[in-house]
């Protein structure tokens, strides 16, 4: 597997996989796929339906890198027509330099022949997930304006005119209330001037609570008018 790579195609595999979704910051790259975990991640990146990734798990121990390694190539890696010697297994593992970079390339051969038999395209793949990823940046950008005008928050004037309505209209109806019990307590001439007194006052009440009522409606709906 030892074979010369100039800087321009290492530096255009590194883009490659720095646009792949993975699990693990990619430091050194021979001990980052050493047990095979990411390199099942980018192939279920293409291939979501031929990989099951909860069956590959982070392995310090060479026996359980080579385990991975087996299981991948046995399940996966063939099925793209790709299948690694026990001798490149064992490099892997063991972190053996430049072993890594050379089964990735191959892999990504392997992925755009796959993908052309079904009408895709690796490139277009990348740039649809880029795009949704820079759709989620915008959304979340967005989110923290938008919670400032969210109804929670927009309307913090506007509690105020409800209050003041509910209470109107609650001071309205015990105006009510008080101008019948004290109506009833008195004499005919005093009970006609204290209904009509008390008559007017819980009418005031309520008119008032009902224009606070009717602020408030209108402003909620004007906001959201505006934000439609």
């Amino acid at each position: 597997m030892e074979e010369y790579f100039d800087d321009v195609e290492l530096e255009n595999l590194y883009q490659w996989i720095d646009r792949i979704p993975l699990t693990r910051p990619k430091k050194n790259i021979g001990k980052d796929f050493s047990d095979g975990v990411l390199l099942a991640e980018i192939v279920a990146h293409y291939f979501p339906k031929i990989v099951e990734l909860h069956n590959y798990s982070p392995a310090a121990a060479t026996k359980q890198k080579m385990e991975n390694w087996y299981l991948l190539n046995r399940r996966v890696l063939r099925k793209l027509d790709l299948d690694l010697s026990d001798e490149v297994i064992r490099a892997l593992a063991n972190c053996k330099p430049k072993v890594v970079e050379k089964v990735l390339m191959l892999l990504r051969l392997q992925i755009d022949k796959n993908l052309q038999r079904q009408g895709r395209s690796r490139l277009e793949i990348d740039a649809n997930f880029a795009q949704s990823m820079d759709t989620k940046e915008t959304k979340k950008s967005q989110s923290a304006p938008a919670a400032e005008n969210s109804p929670t928050t927009l309307h913090q004037g506007k509690p105020q005119n409800l209050n003041l309505g509910l209470l109107c209209i609650r001071s309205g109806s015990a105006l009510h209330q008080l101008s019948v019990c004290s109506g009833s307590s008195l004499g005919p001439p005093s009970r006609l001037k204290v209904d009509r007194e008390w008559t007017q006052k819980a009418d005031l009440g309520f008119g008032l609570g009902l224009l606070s009522l009717r602020v408030c409606l209108v402003s909620t709906v004007g906001s959201r008018v505006k934000e439609a």
